[in-house]
């Protein structure tokens, strides 16, 4: 590591640099953090950031061409930072309270770039009150804050069960509660501009009432501090964190991951109902919808400014049917609506009243295969509807059971719906014989709909050529490419160019990228030939996305096909699909 210009004694009062702006942050102090990002991992608590961005031998150049890429180089630097709590936690190389003797005072300025504070421990490390808040008091006596820092992630590691003198009600105030709310306090005044907290919490069964709490007293601490949205996550099924609901108000932003037992958070969104922004929720029982809904009450909660809404329906039988909500419309603005796994309502009750607003939707393929027969017709009902996308899929066994035992014409007729009432279609992996993409070749022509992607779905020439009659407005493609010698044996007329152009030009106006996703069964010259296949019909078609690492391959098929007598020709409708060098 460079030897700092500068010393600071220990004794040495620190100087809160004043705040900075790109334009007037002075190229030594920027020269110095790279120096000192590049080799300076060893104290009591580190900024890192990526060693890519803070390599000086790439910032010098950058720097020294124009201002706008110094700004670019400092942004960069400033997204990445972070303060990062755990190395010191387990080395504990140097004892606080002062500054390292050999950093300069300019290492202050890096506070002001740090947008991400970071604590990994276990729950004994926070509530011994060692080196965590020992950290945090001496920063704060020093009147150090972050003022960039917007999030907070603590991540817990797992241990047993705590004896540290909590009490079970959540109004009393033990020492171990002390401490716990002591750390969340003083961690809000080190950033007092957060706004997000993302807590991993470890493992909890029914005989861990203490981590329960442990848990729960952090994040309603910190949202008393003023963090506005919470992220919970658990890497093993856990039992409910002891949460007190009735104080947490005026919270945008919830997130309940996937282990992590809803009953409080469904309860904490129902109370932050009129606030409330984005929603990320996991319900496994009628009884965790009717908390989010009702919240304990009898009083249908309604969530006038949640404009994303994200429901997991975990484990829930395919045969549910949850209680539906008659001419109530809890959903009003809904910008990006997301249902994964099942989809258990048994009416429209998540469309009501965003007709016009909503933007986005993803929705299981049970949706259209179950709710296309009773009063899911939303999208023909919504006249105004129109989406920039949908996303369908993927299809389960059930699915396609119910299909082939009642029919898939209310599937098509859904399905066209959405074709006309969305820009762009989505369909995920689809590993069932059931194939979406014949209902969208045989559904009435529209010129809605401008991207799709088809995930897994495998397509030769032939499969894109219906694709595009049936599709004329679609501007973008994403698939698989497969072998072109099924498509050849089953319409020997694609060998004959001539007769090929002929017969489909002009196919498409508008048609003009072909997103391919490269896999060992799809090789690079099949991909170029189904590519120079389009061009030749589609005059539009403009560019073929494919991964940088056959990129060149790519070129030089196209290179050897102008040469060969059937593509010469057509050499200067396919020549544009060359990647420059």
């Amino acid at each position: 590591m460079p030897t700092p210009t500068v010393a600071v004694s220990p004794h040495t009062a620190i100087v809160k640099p004043p705040p900075f702006t790109f334009q007037t942050l002075p190229m030594p102090i920027v020269y110095e953090v790279v120096e000192y990002l590049e080799g300076y991992y060893k104290y009591s608590f580190n900024i890192h950031t990526s060693r890519h961005i803070a390599s000086k031998a790439v910032l010098a150049p950058l720097l020294s061409v124009s201002e706008r890429w110094r700004k670019a180089a400092l942004e960069s630097i400033c997204d990445s930072c972070v303060l990062d709590f755990n190395h010191s936690c387990e080395t504990r190389e140097v004892v606080f309270p002062a500054w390292p003797t050999d950093v300069p005072p300019s290492w202050l300025y890096m506070l002001h770039l740090v947008k991400l504070i970071f604590v990994s421990a276990t729950l004994e490390k926070i509530l011994s009150d060692g080196v965590f808040c020992s950290t945090l008091t001496w920063l704060q006596s020093e009147s150090v804050v972050l003022p960039a820092a917007r999030t907070l992630i603590l991540h817990l590691k797992n241990v047993a069960d705590l004896d540290l003198g909590f009490d079970d009600s959540l109004h009393h105030t033990s020492e171990g509660e002390t401490v716990v709310v002591n750390f969340a306090r003083r961690l809000k005044q080190l950033a007092p501009a957060a706004t997000d907290l993302h807590l991993f919490i470890p493992s909890i069964d029914e005989t861990q009432a203490n981590n329960r709490l442990l848990c729960g007293l952090l994040i309603s601490t910190l949202c008393q501090a003023g963090i506005k949205g919470v992220h919970v996550y658990a890497e093993q099924a856990t039992i409910p964190v002891s949460l007190d609901v009735q104080g947490l108000s005026r919270l945008t932003r919830i997130t309940q991951g996937k282990n992590v037992a809803c009953g409080p958070f469904a309860r904490l969104a129902y109370h932050n109902a009129n606030t409330l922004q984005m929603l990320n929720i996991n319900v496994g029982a009628e009884d965790d919808w009717l908390s989010l809904v009702y919240g304990g009450t009898k009083v249908l909660a309604t969530f006038n400014s949640l404009d994303e809404l994200i429901i997991t329906a975990t484990d829930v039988p395919y045969e549910a049917t949850w209680t539906a909500i008659d001419n109530a419309a809890p959903f009003p603005v809904l910008w990006m609506l997301e249902v994964f796994d099942r989809y258990p309502f048994d009416d429209d009750m998540l469309f009501r009243g965003n007709g016009k607003t909503m933007k986005y939707l993803c929705i299981p393929f049970c949706a259209l295969a179950r709710h296309a027969l009773g009063r899911f017709d939303v999208f023909r009902r919504s006249g105004v509807l129109q989406m920039n996308s949908v996303r369908i899929g993927p299809i389960f066994d059930a699915d396609e059971a119910f299909v082939t035992e009642r029919g898939d014409a209310p599937v098509k007729q859904q399905l066209r719906h959405i074709l006309k009432a969305s820009a762009a279609l989505f369909i995920s992996d689809d590993t069932s014989e059931m194939s979406l993409c014949e209902t969208i070749e045989t559904a009435p022509s529209t010129h809605d709909l401008q991207h799709m992607d088809l995930g897994e779905q495998v397509y030769y020439v032939c499969g894109v050529i219906d694709l595009l009659t049936a599709l004329p407005g679609l501007v973008s493609l994403t698939c698989l490419v497969g072998s072109p010698d099924e498509d050849i044996e089953a319409n020997p007329g694609i060998s004959c160019l001539g007769c090929f152009r002929k017969r489909y030009y002009p196919l498409s106006k508008r048609f003009k990228v072909l997103r391919v996703r490269h896999t060992d069964e799809s090789s690079v010259e099949e991909i170029a030939y189904v590519a120079m296949h389009i061009a030749v019909v589609c005059p539009s078609f403009a560019f073929v996305d494919l991964p940088l690492e056959h990129r060149k391959e790519f070129s030089q098929e196209i290179a050897r096909a102008m040469a060969n007598r059937p593509f010469r020709p057509f050499a200067d409708s396919i020549r544009h699909l060359m990647f420059k060098e």
